[in-house]
């Protein structure tokens, strides 16, 4: 992420999903049941899902969909079509990051070039609003902590129709589901399903404070500090370093 953008322009940079570190990011098991509804269940369905509202145009679509199921080449058409927009649909949003503790060195090891980067401390009692869903308004946003699992969940597609809450238990599988070989980061997401890598805006006040890493070359560390004082709002800056007693790092306030 530029530093820049993020200091003095307050956007932020959501990475595309399959270029994380887990190579099962954005590529969740989705299998199709080939289980056929009912007609109340068509009829739920399309009520549901199809934006009428005349009672005579949902029974006349109704029988149109229930007769298409009589067609079982036509099933498996349709299941493999929603199987791909699905797998389109996961593989193809971004994803934001974060972790809880500034302290722990595998964080700077990893992500920050060996301590030798900066880190962010946002304050989310500050609202964050962007589009969220591909096509949706945008909307208030929180990160959501990750769910880590032993085994890879299992989103089942099917005709019938859609519970409330399933959509949002598919996402939770597809995007916010990792390997328990993960669980040590303890990390929590913002997302945009469906929606490519790209810049955020997020309200000013929400960047509280930059951590500069305890490696931070004198040249970077300059260059950040001079954004700092070129930015609208005060900023806290602080930097890591190496502590006397533990294998954390302490956070001093540069002055």
């Amino acid at each position: 992420m530029e530093p820049r953008e993020i200091l003095l322009e307050d956007r932020v940079f959501f990475m595309d999903v399959l270029s994380q570190d887990d190579i099962y990011e954005g590529v969740p098991i989705i299998e199709s049941d080939t289980r056929r509804p009912s007609l109340f269940e068509m009829e739920e369905l399309v009520r549901r899902r199809s934006g009428l509202t005349d009672v005579r145009q949902m029974s006349a679509l109704t029988a149109r969909l229930m007769d298409r199921l009589n067609h079982p080449n036509r099933i498996i058409s349709d299941l493999l079509k929603l199987t791909d927009e699905h797998e389109s649909l996961y593989s193809g949003s971004s994803i934001l990051s974060f972790f809880r503790d500034p302290t722990a060195q595998p964080y700077w090891a990893q992500y920050a070039s060996l301590g030798s980067g900066y880190g962010l401390v946002f304050d989310f009692s500050c609202p964050w609003s962007f589009e969220q869903g591909r096509g949706d308004t945008p909307g208030i946003a929180v990160p959501f902590p990750v769910i880590y699992t032993a085994r890879r969940p299992l989103i089942t597609i099917d005709l019938g129709p859609v519970e409330p809450g399933a959509a949002w238990r598919e996402i939770e599988s597809a995007l916010l589901t990792k390997s328990d070989q993960w669980a040590h980061q303890r990390e929590a997401r913002l997302l945009r399903v469906g929606i490519a890598k790209g810049y955020v805006s997020f309200p000013a006040a929400s960047l509280r404070a930059v951590v500069l890493g305890n490696a931070i070359s004198a040249e970077h560390r300059a260059m950040l500090l001079s954004l700092v004082e070129q930015r609208s709002q005060p900023l806290l800056v602080l930097q890591a370093s190496r502590s006397r007693r533990n294998y954390a790092l302490d956070l001093v306030p540069v002055t």
